[in-house]
Order: C-alpha cells, then structure tokens, then sequence
C-alpha cells in the first residue's frame, strides 16, 4: 500500500498507509475491538471510533447507567488490558469474517442483547427495504457477533496478525485503540471532537439515525439548522475577541487559515473578517489557492502534457515566489494585481484583482491568507511569529454511523468535495473519488504535519449538513458503475448516507459556510 506520513503532536510521526488494504486492515481491527469489548465486557455499552491522530477514541459505560454511555468518562488501564488480551486471543484463531443477509428480526433481538443501542435506533428509524439485513459475522466459540455491514473487512481476523496495535486508557477519557506501536496523540483533535460530541449530545444527536426524528413540519430541522450555525457563530466571536486581544499587545500583520479540502477555508475567512470589523479591526482575505502555477509551468505536467499529473495538493504546484512578494508589499501597506485561478482550464484569468489593506483611514489593517499550504512557514518566512495568528480549520464530525463506527472526517470533506467540483469546478463524482487518495495523501504530506503549530484549531462541522447534501450525492454516486475503478468507494458513501434522512437546503443561510459547497453564498468564494 502506498503511505504518507505527517508530523503530529509530540514531535512524534505517524505512518498513515493508504489503499483499498490499508483501509480494510483499520476498519477489520476496529471491528475485531468492538466483538472483544462485547466478550470481555457483555454488561456494558462501548461507542465512538473517531479518529484521533494513529488511534480510534472510545467511551465505554455499564448498560444499567441512565443516559446512556458518558462520552471520555474515565476508563482503568486494567479495562483496556483486558479487552487487549481478548482481541490477541481473537486474533490468533482462525476466525473467518462473512458479509451475509439475516432476517430483520433476528438482527434486532441480537443488537438489544448485545447492548449495540445505536445500531437499534437505525434499525427502527431506516427500516431495510426488505426483510432482512446485511451484517459483518464472526462466529467465537459457537457464539455469533453480528455488526451492521458498512463496508468490505479482511476474509479472517488472522490477518491482523502482524499489524502492531494496542489498547489503552487515554488521557483525555475513554479507550483509545491505536494502530501502531506507540499513541502519536493529537489533543487538539480530541478537545474538538470532545466538545462537538457534548454539543450535540444535548441536540439530541448522537448519531446519524437521530436526524430521522428531526421532522421538518414542526420546524425542528431549522432550528436544528440554525443551532448548528449559531454553534459556529460562537467559536468564530471567540476566536476574533482572541485575536484582538494578541492585536492589542502585539501587532498582528498576518492571519494563517490552513486546512485539508472542503474545510470551508475561503467561507470562513470572510466571516472571520466581518467578526475583527465588529473588534475594530480592519481585516483583509487573501484566497491563496488562486496562486496556483499555471499549467504551463507546473512542474508535473511537463513530462507527458497530461493535467492528470498535476498535483494540485502539492506546495510545488504553488507559485511560492509570488506568494511571498503580495504578503510582504501588502502588509507594507502596498497594493498588488492578485492572480484568479481558473480550475476548469488550468490557467490564470486576466486581467487579475487589485488588492490594498485598509479601511481608507491610514490604516494598514491585517491581511487573512487562507489555502491548504496557508500554515506552510515559506510563506510567511519574512513575518515575525509575534505577528502572526495561525488558525487549523477542519470539519471534524462527531455523528455516530452504529455504536463502534463513526461517520467519518474524510467522508464528511468528500461529501462537501463532490458537491463542489461538480458545480464549480466540471468534475463528475467518478472524477473527484479518482483523485482522493492523492488529495489525503498530500494532506498528509503537507498540511497535518502543520496543525500543530496552529494557535487555534477550528471545527467546522455542523451536524445538520449531510442530510442537506444528501439529495445532491445521491444523483451523483448513483452513476457511478460496477465497471468504474471508483465504485466500491461509491457504494460505500452511498451505504454511509443512507442512515441519513434527506433534508431541503432552504434553512441554510446564504452566509453559511455550507454555502460554499452547495452554491447560493453571500460571498465570493469561487
């Protein structure tokens, strides 16, 4: 399998292996946690498997406890000792994985026995269109686990056999799964997730099936929508108060906005200005994603003339050079001809934008750059680090998929992607799953190992977008093939989404951050 690898926190480096495998080998162990949770401790309820740098974070509580598991209540060592020798154990047997259809009946009787409360409320809210239900099983000494079929696992858990792995109290709570020899922890990550879980366990949505009982008639789903928003709206005053707090000691030149793709990166920079106006502070947005090479100097496409080559995630396909003069003579209160990258032909359009900070009032004002390499050092090498804010923004879900999975963080920015590309950028769904593990893998490369050099890392999730996007995914995975490479990742999304109700987008504001993916926002963000 291909890797990458990122600095995290610690100074420490965690491997992250890509490919269709490597993906198969996490989620077999995740599955493979959650049957040895369920034989070394069949009174008690286990949920999460969020991900948190090389680890998957969980909260496991007894099943007599009133409302439900306590998300990252303290966990003893001896717990995750024990669940730790029970999945050696499973591993060393020959035990066999099957994907198979069981009557619906019985997947629900097994799923209240076995404690699996998440899984039960899907069950009942997104009834199977016929009698039965597609399951992950695992027979153990005559008794047979069943999960909720979300995606392909290894044939045998024997498999697992030479992959490092532990299980462990962790620090801020919970369990921590970890793949790999040693924790490459990442507490800025967990605090998000943390807060994001609290935050929505008082909306009532733990988990994606919660959304199906949101019903529009009543005006549920806008308030939901608007409380989603309104969550956002509160860190984002924070964060402005925060800033002109450092502005007031130290002159801040520069705000960094960094972060993978579909973060909502552009959205949140104008909104980030309007809130240092309402702080008496002038703020300026740079969009330096527009300063891509064109494709005649990107150095990828020489070889062949393919734009298939280009690696758009890469800090070579960045004009760094030109990047570094705009900063530099815009925070010496110059003004400049920024670059309009066209993404649909590859090049630049001219005549360009003039650019000057400033209110008009000899101000200099702040200049917000914001892009994937935004966070990168060579671009504000001449900027004193006291002047500098760097922010790490990421839309980090928290949604449960069934009790040991969730929905993932990359699958969140792939939703957000694909809606995207192809209403502003001409790309089919096929075209946007084709370069994904090159997108992650670049990420991995060169934005993570930044993160954690970021003064504030912000969550953009709201836990009311993935059924807004919903309608819009499924036209566009459904025409992905059984003949296309990308169908098992289609399938797959298509299989996640349908724990999900499908909502209209007419509660989403027109200066939602949602709006950038969907069209219809207030700003110019394409």
């Amino acid at each position: 399998a291909n890797r990458a690898a990122g600095k995290m926190a610690h100074g420490g480096v965690a491997e992250y292996p890509m490919g269709e495998e490597a993906e198969q080998t996490r989620r077999t162990l995740r599955f493979v946690f959650s049957v040895a949770c369920e034989r070394a401790f069949p009174k008690h309820r286990v949920v999460g498997g969020n991900a948190v740098g090389n680890g998957y974070w969980y909260s496991m509580s007894p099943a007599s406890s009133a409302g439900g598991v306590l998300w990252a209540a303290p966990c003893a060592a001896t717990d995750a000792a024990k669940i730790l020798v029970e999945m050696q154990a499973l591993i060393k047997q020959d035990l066999g994985i099957s994907d198979e259809q069981v009557a619906y009946k019985e997947v629900v009787e097994y799923m209240k026995v076995s404690q699996q409360h998440i899984a039960l409320n899907l069950l009942t809210q997104r009834v199977p269109l016929e009698s039965t239900v597609r399951v992950k099983t695992c027979t153990v000494e005559s008794t047979r686990h069943m999960r909720l079929s979300w995606f392909p696992l290894l044939p045998k858990v024997s498999a697992l056999a030479g992959v490092p792995f532990s299980v462990e109290s962790y620090a801020h709570g919970g369990l921590m799964l970890v793949q790999g020899k040693t924790l490459v922890d990442q507490p800025a990550l967990s605090q998000a997730v943390g807060e994001l879980k609290k935050w929505s366990a008082a909306a009532g949505i733990v988990c994606t099936s919660d959304l199906c009982h949101v019903e529009e008639h009543d005006s549920k789903q806008a308030l939901l929508v608007h409380a989603a928003e309104a969550r956002l709206e509160s860190k984002l005053g924070q964060l402005a108060t925060a800033i002109a707090a450092r502005h007031a000691q130290h002159k801040v030149r520069v705000v960094c906005i960094a972060g993978p793709t579909a973060s909502g990166k552009t959205t949140f920079s104008h909104k980030l200005a309007l809130a240092l106006r309402a702080e008496g502070i002038s703020a300026t947005p740079l969009t330096v994603d527009h300063y891509y090479l064109p494709l005649d100097r990107q150095p990828k496409y020489q070889a062949r003339q393919s734009r298939a080559d280009v690696d758009y995630d890469s800090i070579e396909s960045m004009d760094v050079e030109l990047v570094q003069q705009h900063i530099m003579a815009l925070t010496q209160g110059q003004s400049v001809t920024t670059p309009i990258y066209n993404m649909k032909t590859g090049y630049r359009d001219e005549p360009g934008k003039e650019m000057a900070l400033g209110s008009g009032s000899g101000e200099e004002g702040v200049l917000i750059i914001e892009g994937i390499h935004a966070l990168n050092p060579h671009y504000t090498s001449k900027i004193a680090p006291t002047e500098k804010f760097r922010i790490f923004i990421s839309p980090i879900t928290s949604l449960q998929l069934d009790d040991c999975n969730a929905f993932k963080t990359t699958d969140s920015r792939l939703c957000r992607r694909m809606c995207r590309d192809y209403l502003f950028r001409g790309n089919n769904a096929s075209k946007t799953l084709s370069m994904w593990d090159n997108v992650r893998r670049g990420e991995h490369s060169w934005i993570f190992p930044h993160q954690n050099g970021a003064d504030v890392v912000y969550n953009s999730c709201m836990e009311s977008e993935l059924p807004a996007l919903k309608g819009r995914l499924d036209q566009l995975l459904r025409v992905v093939g059984p003949e296309d490479a990308n169908y098992a990742k289609a399938q797959h999304l298509l299989c996640a989404l349908d724990s999900l109700p499908t909502w209209q987008d007419k509660d989403v504001s027109t200066t939602s951050l949602l709006r950038e993916f969907i069209g219809g926002s207030a700003f110019n963000v394409h």
